[in-house]
């Protein structure tokens, strides 16, 4: 009996920490997902900069990449907005996708998704 007792409490921690290691994995990836996109913020200002206040046209394109100085565009590491790809538009995205999202009238660049993450924020608000 009391191994018995031995073993379910044995189970209840690993399910516990199972929990806890899902949430630790989600956090890190939005953190790096926060990293990425300041990676492209400081290249958007890079470039506007250098071309006398005129936005970047496409993020995909390789005269934009060469301000980032990492070779390509960074994804989207978040669970329920992963992907690469690019979505032009303007304003603040207002549906569940997925990759980045370009406003190039205002230069500013969102997680293309209104998912909540682990706090409870839009990706949109990062």
């Amino acid at each position: 009996i009391e191994i018995m007792i031995i073993l379910g409490i044995f189970g209840i921690l690993t399910g516990v920490i199972m929990l806890s290691y899902g949430n630790i994995l989600e956090r890190a990836r939005e953190a790096t997902t926060k990293g990425n996109i300041a990676t492209i913020r400081s290249g958007i200002k890079l470039y506007y900069a250098d071309r006398e206040g005129t936005w970047p046209d496409d993020l995909t394109g390789t005269v934009f990449l060469n301000y980032l100085e990492i070779g390509s565009l960074p994804a989207v590491r978040a669970t329920q907005a992963a992907g690469n790809q690019v979505t032009n538009g303007l304003g603040v995205p207002t549906t569940e996708s997925q990759g980045w999202y370009y406003d190039k009238s205002s230069g500013s660049i969102y997680v293309n998704s209104i998912a909540t993450d682990t706090k409870g924020m839009p990706y949109s608000t990062y």
